[in-house]
Parts: C-alpha cells; sequence; structure tokens
C-alpha cells in the first residue's frame, strides 16, 4: 500500500483511482534518480525493465467528492513467477489510461509527485527507513561526536554495523606538492551490517593526538546522513581525511598522530552510532613530498 495526498487541478474532476506502476533499478549513489541506462523518465519505449511488474491493482471507484489522501494498492512480482530480485528500486505511480496500460499520464490525468522506493531483500519487498523524511536523500544524524576538538570514542553499540580500513597511509606530507589539491590520510573504507537493504549509512576517516585522542582533521559537523543500499558485501569507497587544509586548526604539524576509519548509521529509533575501525599510526613529514616520489 501507498498513501499519499491527492489535490485536483482546477478543472479537473475526480473519477476514481486506477493506480499503475513502472519499476526501475535506483542508482546506486542517488536514491531519487534511475541507475544508469533507465533515463529520466521511467517506463519510456525502449528503456531496459526489471523483471519486476504489477502483478494485481485494486482500484478505487468515485463515491462523491474527491478525498484528500488517497492509497494505491498493488501486488508486485516477476513475470515468470520467480523470487523478486534484491535492489534498490523507484516505483512511479500514474493513473490507468482509457486503454488499462497505466503508461501514458497524459490521458490518466494524474501522476504521482515522487517516485516510491523499494528494497527487495533475500526476495521479499522491506520498507526504507527515512524515505518519507529524507526527501534529499538524507537522514538527521548526530554527528556531533566527530567534532572538532572531540575525544573520539564509539557512539552506540553499533546497530550491527562494522566498520574496517584496508591500504591505509602510514606517512603524509605536512605541505601539499605543486600541481595536488592536498595531503591528506586515505585508505579504502568498507562498512558492513547484518540488516542488508537501504540503510543511512556515512563512512570516512579522522585523524587524531596519540596523546589525548582528540580529533584533529577530518572532523564532521553535517547534520544528515546518506541513505544507501548494503548487500552482503557492505559499502566500500576511498576516502580521505585532509591534513593540509580543512583541518581543525590549520595544516598538522609534522610528527606522530593516529587515524581511524569510521562509519555512521542510524537506528530505528533514530538514535545515532558511531562505529570505528582499529587505528594506525600515521607520521606527518616535512615539507612536500619530492617530484619523484
Amino acid at each position: 500500500m501507498i498513501t499519499g495526498d491527492l489535490a485536483l487541478a482546477a478543472d479537473a474532476a475526480y473519477g476514481g483511482l486506477a493506480p499503475e506502476a513502472v519499476i526501475v533499478p535506483a542508482h546506486p549513489a542517488d536514491r531519487g534518480a534511475p541507475a544508469e541506462g533507465y533515463g529520466h523518465a521511467l517506463g519510456v519505449d525502449g528503456a531496459p525493465a526489471p523483471p519486476m511488474v504489477v502483478r494485481a491493482r485494486v482500484e478505487t471507484t468515485t463515491e462523491g467528492p474527491a478525498p484528500s489522501t488517497v492509497t494505491a494498492r498493488l501486488v508486485l512480482g516477476t513475470c515468470d513467477d520467480a523470487p523478486l530480485p534484491d535492489g534498490q528500486y523507484l516505483l512511479r505511480l500514474s493513473g490507468a489510461g482509457p486503454e488499462g496500460s497505466g503508461r501514458a499520464a497524459e490521458r490518466s490525468g494524474w501522476e504521482a509527485s515522487a517516485d516510491v522506493l523499494l528494497d527487495v531483500v533475500d526476495g521479499r519487498l522491506r520498507a526504507v527507513p527515512g524515505a518519507v523524511t529524507a526527501e534529499d536523500g538524507e537522514t538527521p544524524a548526530d554527528l556531533s561526536s566527530l567534532g572538532c576538538g572531540r575525544e573520539l570514542a564509539p557512539v552506540g553499540d553499533g546497530a550491527g554495523l562494522s566498520v574496517t580500513a584496508s591500504d591505509p597511509s602510514p606517512a603524509v606530507h605536512a605541505e601539499a606538492g605543486e600541481d595536488e589539491a592536498g595531503a591528506g590520510a586515505t585508505a579504502q573504507v568498507t562498512a558492513a551490517s547484518e540488516d542488508h537493504g537501504t540503510l543511512p549509512v556515512m563512512t570516512g576517516i579522522v585523524v587524531t593526538r596519540p596523546g589525548d585522542g582528540v580529533i584533529v582533521a577530518g572532523a564532521r559537523n553535517a547534520g544528515s546522513i546518506p541513505l544507501q543500499w548494503m548487500d552482503g558485501e557492505g559499502v566500500s569507497t576511498a576516502e580521505t581525511a585532509w591534513t593540509t587544509h580543512g583541518t581543525c586548526h590549520g595544516a598538522l604539524s609534522p610528527g606522530d598522530y593516529r587515524a581511524h576509519a569510521f562509519a555512521v548509521t542510524v537506528d530505528a529509533e533514530g538514535a545515532t552510532h558511531v562505529v570505528l575501525s582499529d587505528p594506525w599510526d600515521l607520521e606527518v613529514l616535512e615539507g612536500a613530498e619530492p617530484e619523484d616520489g
């Protein structure tokens, strides 16, 4: 069931609700857009289509004035009764045309103002956290524990999330090279979860002073984190904590520091969890890296 507000145009008359839908894979990095190759208009002629289709629908007949809220009742499945393919999908609702095709919104008079994000995990539909409130693809989070000058420590019980850092940089230079955007601590950061599907997840790297564990680079001060699709392999991205700019108190001075990868998630109750990787030693070297490496 999908429920939303209904607003008729000034010259329109309510004639009941006959919902149809087109379903395509969502873009892996932008939950509000279709995956590459599916175009910006869903269901256009020639666009590839996944095997997920609307198998049945419940129509609402017209009785009295138009309601302010309507509910579309759809049954999703595959053409050959195979299990639904795991992944993240967008569903675009419109009204059925005179022939019942539902693919020509201009003939039916209505089309939903926004697409619906769907998760399929282990062949079953699953609700997407924050899909209603996170209109910009992000969900509110408390990142104060990752702010400048805070003593780094995990927050919460992790909500089933884990994080690892592979190929971490052991050393950086205190100055950026002539053709470089900057220098920073780098690693491939992988977040994994016991709960697959779309989750609010943000990853990154922070650098701390070894004496007191205070964050000096890579701090975060945003108020929200993105929703991402999570499968058994998790989410892996190349991350950087800049040490020559964007730091807490100017470029880091030469010396010894520690770096951690982190992953942030928000649970169903809205609580923020911060998970840390094993730390690694980071040395900041004087000057810039020689041109010959």
